[in-house]
């Protein structure tokens, strides 16, 4: 991911899989109960493109907000977690996916037409990662709600899951774990 055809490639890649999430739950589905591990998935999709907002079009090229009234909404550091459950707080599905199109739209067309800097490229993984953190949250939101598994994790595999799905808990006894990749690897 370190040029633009990669990079671009990678966005809408990223870009496809939030749209097959939100658009694969029902209405009411999208109305999630509070959890304080998930997010409401409108929401969620509605951070991930003021995040790129917020990053890249303003903190690159001083663009003005979408819509300044929303920014502490969709702002995870302003807006507290058990806050984002408040029905009304933040716009329906049609208005937060018009501007998630037009932030990504306004983003493809940046990498498209500047100069590609190490401090943009930087600017645009750590945007992109933000939001394939919040493509698997959103999956695991549904796993942790019961919904059926996203349209994507199935596709290509000419295979169903048939594995029961346990919804307890995992219980991990108490210790010391390494985690990660040794020093030497």
């Amino acid at each position: 991911m370190n040029n633009k055809q990669s990079l671009l490639a990678t966005l809408q890649q990223s870009r496809e899989r939030v749209l097959e999430l939100l658009n694969s739950l029902s209405a009411q589905q999208t109305k999630v109960p509070y959890l304080p591990g998930i997010n409401p998935p409108i929401w969620e999709v509605g951070h991930a493109a003021f995040f790129f907002e917020r990053f890249i079009l303003q903190n690159l090229d001083k663009a003005p907000s979408y819509n300044p009234a929303l920014d502490d909404i969709w702002d995870s550091f302003e807006l507290a977690h058990e806050d984002r459950w408040q029905e009304g707080l933040f716009p329906d599905k049609p208005d937060t996916l018009r501007y998630f199109d037009d932030t990504f739209n306004k983003v493809k067309q940046r990498i498209e037409t500047k100069a590609l800097t190490d401090s943009d490229l930087y600017l645009y993984k750590y945007a992109i990662f933000h939001l394939n953190m919040h493509i698997e949250s959103m999956v695991w939101a549904r796993q942790s709600l019961g919904y059926a598994p996203p349209p994507f994790s199935l596709k290509d595999t000419g295979a169903e899951n048939t594995y029961p799905i346990d919804h307890s808990d995992v219980e991990v006894p108490a210790g010391r774990y390494r985690i990660g990749m040794p020093p030497e690897s």
